[in-house]
């Protein structure tokens, strides 16, 4: 029986052999693992391109070392051998997805692999779980930088710099990078959490991330990176730091900006700078103004705008364009006789950033449409309709407020409303049905259908 299993092994190695797979992998010799005893684990791993015995499990302290080449190629997943009562967490999707098409295993120093019982692999609590412990060949070393380098400030599709390197992978990633403003001489640093390992495409290349540096401002900037050791990878091609898309936040989206007239509106965001930024205001009559003398912060993140005391208050549609061209986006402005905090229509319906106030919000006779509203004043909300047909008529919506659950505030109109357009307030009475307060008018019209 002894000679028949070493002519098996034998001859799984000749087969190794003859084939040239860079896959094959010999199980592990059962007469040194330690784990008989019916414990998950893994078997045998192979990588694309790594030689047999530059992966090494230990099975005691499930531990997989694997010794890297200088380059890595772009697909690294991995034929895993498992025991048999084994399942990956995740199953192999789980390897191809999270773990990068394999070149996620060497990221980090440690990278871990849970492992749960089989056909058990949506299972939140592993079993066992190896970690993968990369080992480079050599020192980390850059490679070539023949062209300047183009960096657009806050660009999701141009977010980061990367830098070719040789064993990348199985050496700490560096400790710190630092842009110099040519021009100014200024420095802007980051530590080794601002920087990435690429894979796929950017496989090889290291990711140097300056959207986290918020002053960081257009212009001509050397790179400097300092790996762990204290060596100094200086770039040799300048760093061409552009202005990206502008972008202004808009985090009362359902409600929108509150400005007195005659105040400053303070707009957020970031590349909004000087000489590429216009804005405009359009009224519920489709007149619109250009706004003037605007204030900019010269990191970009910051416009100061001055609201003419002469605007009627009401809704109105802001705009911004950079170097000419509108962004397509519209940004609610309500505009208040005075700094006064008064209660406000909000949103009704689905349009919560229209771009025009022209067209009317249809909203259904007896059903439950969403509407936002501020409300300052104590005591109950309550819509209030005023037909544009005939003054006199006026009718009330049923509010049903938000009460901090899922459920989002809405207004129902009852039965008897007639069809057609009105204008619409928010009003607040007391307990005795006492008018406490009305807003100014929504801007845009109640189309009432059924």
């Amino acid at each position: 029986m002894e000679h028949i299993e070493k002519f098996l092994k034998s001859s799984l190695v000749l087969l190794c052999f003859v084939s040239g797979l860079t896959y094959c992998k010999r199980e592990i010799d059962p007469n040194i693992d330690p784990l008989q005893d019916g414990t998950l684990r893994i078997v045998s791993i192979a990588f694309p391109s790594l030689e047999d015995n530059s992966i090494v499990i230990d099975q005691k302290n499930h531990l997989v070392r694997v010794k890297l080449p200088a380059l890595l190629p772009k697909q690294m997943i991995p034929k895993i051998v498992l025991t048999p009562n084994a399942s990956i967490w995740g199953g192999m999707t789980n390897v191809r997805e999270n773990y990068s098409n394999g070149l996620g295993f060497f990221l980090a120093d440690s990278v871990f692999l849970p492992l749960v019982k089989r056909d058990d692999t949506l299972s939140t609590n592993p079993v066992v779980t190896y970690y993968f412990i990369p080992e480079a060949t050599g020192p980390l070393t850059m490679g070539e930088v023949t062209h300047p380098l183009d960096y657009e400030l806050y660009n999701d599709n141009n977010d980061a710099i990367w830098i070719p390197f040789s064993n990348l992978y199985g050496n700490k990633i560096p400790a710190s990078f630092i842009l110099k403003n040519r021009a100014t001489g200024q420095e802007f640093s980051l530590k080794k959490e601002a920087m990435l390992k690429g894979v796929d495409q950017m496989t090889n290349h290291l990711g140097v991330y300056p959207n986290r540096i918020s002053t960081l401002v257009p212009g001509t900037y050397d790179l400097i990176i300092l790996d762990s050791q204290g060596k100094i990878f200086k770039v040799p091609q300048p760093v061409n730091v552009k202005i990206g898309p502008a972008y202004l936040e808009y985090s009362r989206i359902y409600f929108g900006h509150e400005v007195a007239a005659g105040a400053n509106l303070n707009l957020h965001g970031y590349n909004l700078f000087e000489g590429h930024i216009a804005l405009d205001l359009t009224d519920n009559t489709g007149k619109t103004v250009k706004l003037n003398n605007l204030v900019f912060e010269n990191t970009g993140h910051h416009i100061i705008v001055p609201i003419s005391s002469n605007l009627k208050p009401g809704q109105y549609i802001l705009r911004m364009f950079q170097d000419g061209k509108w962004n397509e986006l519209c940004y609610r402005v309500n505009i208040f006789k005075d700094e006064k905090k008064v209660s406000f229509i909000g949103t009704i319906g689905d349009t919560f950033a229209p771009c025009t106030l022209l067209k009317p919000i249809k909203i259904v006779k007896q059903k439950e449409t969403f509407f936002t509203y501020t409300q300052i004043e104590a005591g109950t909300p309550r819509l209030k309709l005023v037909s544009k047909a005939d003054n006199k008529e006026v009718f009330y919506g049923k509010v049903k407020p938000h009460t901090g659950g899922v459920d989002p505030p809405t207004v129902t109109l009852p039965k008897q409303v007639k069809l057609g357009l009105y204008t619409a307030y928010l009003e607040i009475i007391d307990d005795s049905g006492k008018l406490v307060s009305e807003s100014i008018p929504c801007s845009q019209l109640i189309n009432v259908i059924e």
